[in-house]
């Protein structure tokens, strides 16, 4: 005998057009053979159906079934003919998975695109448990794995959480939205595997996902979940994966996630998650997948476990941008106090125009040699020399070179001002920045100035307490040449008027173009006295940056401005920087109690942004109008 049960011939039609093999002869009397085909209308359907499970069950109690019984057989031909016996045939001979039938049926009501053809297999002509993407326990002939990605679903049958001996589950890359319960939530705690990755759900993942005991892998990347990860997670003791990339979770890593240490990829990134990353991820033996980038992580990265050997810049991404990583060369001589006097610094310090440090790095190389790095924000329109001093390259089209307009030059000005004032006034122990130079300003995305490279720092209790002459002489020597106040060279403390000194270059450097060991600055001519000179002699445009006045041509082309516009803005814009020249005098005075302090700084580089701005706007208003400027 084949796969199913072989039955006899005889045909018997229950009701009009609707014949069934069975082993009934025309006659009505039952028999196990025979040859004669006919049709036999019968009245009472209650009876023949009755007599005929009698006879079924008697069969198979006399030869038990395999793993397959031959009700799928019965059942495909009754679907062809009469659904609604096939319906009562079913839950007579099948018991309880007519309800996954049912659940199945409705999935692929709400499937709207199948590309692959899966429902093809979606019919009558077998049982449904041979249908594509749909996997049946052999014992109980109940739907123990569900594959239905790609689908397009929309939402998922409120029937499903019916499904109590599922324990694969995927549902990923559909439109699936809405809330995550009742239909999955209510699932069997056998569920094993779920992924709903590549959706729509826009909701606050529920707490009772922690009821999924027995659960080994859980993907609900690609959503839209967000508050906080829920610490019922915890629960989940089984877990082997947890993704959770690229949805809106905020807050920190719960504490319960700790019990979670069968996991062999852990996947967080793309979120908004925050604080310290867990010490706890060290004592996770199986880890072997740890991906916690571009979130908003702070402070140290542990060493141990999963982190073990590995640099910092696995945290790549973290606050929506790239990291920098300064690998100091420990062959150059004080590069490891260099380190420690820079961690010390931007430990505990959190300014927007100072570059954030999310990390440092000491350990051992590959070759047992020290190794120390640091780990910055990356910013991504590089330093504020290259800007200054653009260089065309072989490869660089001029649409690239490097321009600053006289407005950024201001803004950025104003930026690092704001740095050291906050360094010298604002912090509980003032510090000393001690390298202050163009290379040392970085500009991120918005061309906002970031003051960074603390290598040379120092707090001003350290600087003032024991600072012996060879200190002063030591620092004198490393910081850069034509940048630093020519006293500290000769053994003078250092103070935060070195610093405003350093300020003064930088600002002349700004909006001359000249750096300050430019070839024309020998014998006793420098950056400052070359500003002061120009000062005096009331010759200012012949040191302004020549880009300067390039830009405003370009502006008056563009713009269709009249030489008369042209003409006063010109005017205001060299008032702006005799100005900004006067403020870098008053930094540079010999005397170092008597220069300008950067709160003073500040107040007055902000009085020349409001008026230069306030001659824009006026500009803009008048040409709206169609009057002319006069």
């Amino acid at each position: 005998m084949g796969k199913h049960m072989s039955l006899p011939k005889q045909l018997v039609q229950l009701g009009p057009k609707f014949p069934i093999y069975s082993p009934i002869d025309p006659n009505g009397t039952l028999h196990g053979g025979g040859a004669a085909n006919a049709f036999l209308e019968v009245e009472n359907f209650h009876f023949i159906l009755i007599l005929f499970t009698f006879i079924y069950l008697l069969y198979w109690s006399v030869r038990p079934p395999k793993q397959e019984t031959p009700s799928a057989v019965l059942v495909s031909v009754l679907l062809k003919k009469n659904e609604g016996f096939s319906l009562l045939f079913t839950s007579v001979v099948s018991g309880n998975n007519e309800t996954d039938w049912l659940v199945l049926l409705e999935f692929k009501a709400k499937i709207a695109h199948d590309p692959f053809g899966v429902l093809s297999s979606w019919n009558d002509s077998i049982h449904f448990c041979q249908w594509q993407r749909v996997i049946c326990g052999h014992r109980h002939q109940r739907v123990t794995m569900l594959y239905l990605q790609s689908l397009k679903l929309g939402n998922i049958p409120l029937s499903l959480s019916k499904c109590q001996n599922l324990f694969d589950l995927n549902l990923a890359n559909n439109n699936l939205n809405g809330s995550l319960s009742p239909q999955i939530i209510g699932l069997s705690f056998s569920l094993t595997f779920l992924d709903l990755s590549a959706n729509r759900f826009m909701v606050i993942l529920p707490m009772e996902v922690g009821n999924w005991i027995n659960l080994e892998e859980l993907d609900v990347s690609e959503n839209m979940l967000f508050g906080k990860i829920p610490v019922s997670l915890g629960s989940c003791v089984k877990l082997e994966l947890l993704a959770m990339r690229g949805n809106l979770f905020q807050g920190i890593i719960p504490p319960s996630l700790e019990s979670l240490r069968g996991l062999e990829k852990l996947d967080l990134s793309n979120n908004n998650l925050s604080g310290h990353i867990p010490k706890f991820l060290e004592i996770f033996i199986y880890l072997q997948v740890l991906n916690l980038s571009y979130n908003q992580f702070e402070g140290e990265v542990p060493t141990n476990g999963v982190f073990k050997n590995t640099s910092a810049t696995f945290i790549k991404g973290n606050g929506r941008q790239t990291i920098a990583v300064k690998v100091l060369n420990l062959l150059r001589c004080g590069a490891s106090k260099s380190f420690i006097a820079e961690s010390k610094a931007l430990r505990n310090i959190r300014h927007r125009n100072l570059v954030k440090v999310l990390t440092s790095c000491s350990s051992v190389d590959h070759q047992g040699h020290d190794f120390k790095a640091l780990v910055y924000e990356f910013m991504e329109n590089g330093n504020l020399d290259e800007w200054l001093h653009p260089t065309s390259r072989t490869n660089e089209t001029p649409k690239k070179l490097k321009n600053l307009s006289f407005l950024q030059r201001l803004n950025i000005a104003i930026d690092f001002a704001n740095a050291l004032d906050y360094l010298h006034h604002h912090c509980q122990t003032p510090i000393v920045h001690c390298d202050l130079k163009s290379s040392n300003i970085l500009l991120d995305h918005e061309m906002i100035g970031h003051v960074g490279d603390f290598g040379l720092a120092r707090f001003l209790f350290d600087a003032t307490q024991d600072c012996s002459i060879n200190q002063s002489i030591s620092i004198g020597i490393r910081a850069t040449v034509g940048y630093t106040p020519p006293k500290y060279g000769m053994g003078n403390m250092i103070s935060t008027y070195g610093d405003v000194y350093s300020y003064e270059i930088l600002l002349s450097e700004m909006f001359t173009g000249k750096r300050p060991t430019n070839d024309i600055f020998q014998d006793n001519l420098n950056l400052c006295n070359f500003v002061k000179v120009a000062l005096l002699e009331q010759i200012i445009d012949d040191i302004i940056d020549p880009i300067l006045l390039r830009g405003r041509e370009g502006e008056t082309q563009m713009n269709n401005i009249t030489c008369n516009e042209r003409q006063n803005g010109s005017v205001r814009i060299q008032e702006c920087v005799v100005l900004i020249f006067e403020i870098g005098v008053a930094c540079s005075v010999e005397f170092p109690r008597e220069r300008m302090n950067m709160s003073a700084v500040m107040i007055e580089l902000h009085s020349i942004r409001q008026k230069l701005l306030g001659t824009n706007i006026r500009r803009q208003r008048l040409q709206s109008t169609g009057a002319q400027e006069s």
